[in-house]
């Protein structure tokens, strides 16, 4: 699925903004968009602030499955939590 179609389905679903922008984060680490600076100029390219988008990245990594969406490498990549 396109990403501008997904963004469209969560609008038509009444999905909040900071549940659209993590499933947009997580659509983009699942379909390679992986580094900081991609994901953020893809999910703000379909009308988000980027700095919402920015914080809400950093703010949903982390290590612990249970309280994060997805983990920072040290190699700078995202990849959500298996």
């Amino acid at each position: 699925m396109r990403l501008a179609t997904l963004r469209d389905y969560l609008i038509r679903s009444k999905c909040n903004k900071p549940d659209q922008v993590v499933a947009l984060i997580k659509a983009c680490i699942e379909s390679g968009i992986d580094k900081g600076p991609e994901i953020v100029s893809t999910v703000s390219g379909l009308g988000l602030d980027k700095r919402y988008v920015g914080l809400i990245l950093n703010k949903s990594a982390g290590r612990n499955p249970e309280r994060h969406e997805w983990v920072r490498g040290a190699d700078g990549r995202y990849r959500v939590h298996d």
